[in-house]
């Protein structure tokens, strides 16, 4: 029984990965491209980190689309539909659907503003409770 035999088969997101992923042997980088846009996201293999810790680190730059089964970066991706409803499908994919919304780098963006009104709200929770706390004997 060799090496091979051992190794589990790769899944279906893990093998799109592997087919978009381009290794120059000159430089020891990895690189891998945006599906849709095409940018390129690199990651550069060391002594202390070998081929598996560089793929996985450059694994986390993307983000897979289950509908079309391919890697895009977060500028293409969509998270939110705009009404709240989380999606998690490229660009590419909801231009054919006619679904639009929020990128993941857009929602990333807009955090600050969407998380304000709950951190209000929790804060004027706490005064509350606070008060209440305060008036009891």
């Amino acid at each position: 029984m060799n090496g091979k035999e051992l190794t589990p088969p790769l899944r279906p997101s893990q093998q799109a990965f592997e087919q978009q992923t381009r290794y120059d042997s000159a430089t020891q980088t990895f690189t891998a491209h945006c599906a849709v846009c095409g940018r390129a996201k690199k990651q550069r293999e060391t002594w202390l980190r070998g081929r598996d810790k560089t793929l996985l680190n450059l694994r986390r730059e993307l983000l897979f689309c289950d509908s079309c089964g391919k890697w895009v970066c977060e500028d293409c991706f969509l998270i939110d539909d705009g009404k709240g409803n989380g999606i998690g499908i490229c660009t590419a994919c909801a231009l054919t659907q006619g679904i639009s919304g929020l990128t993941s780098a857009q929602f990333e963006e807009a955090w600050p503003d969407i998380q304000r009104p709950i951190q209000k709200r929790l804060e004027a929770a706490k005064r509350a409770a606070k008060k209440v706390n305060q008036n009891k004997p």
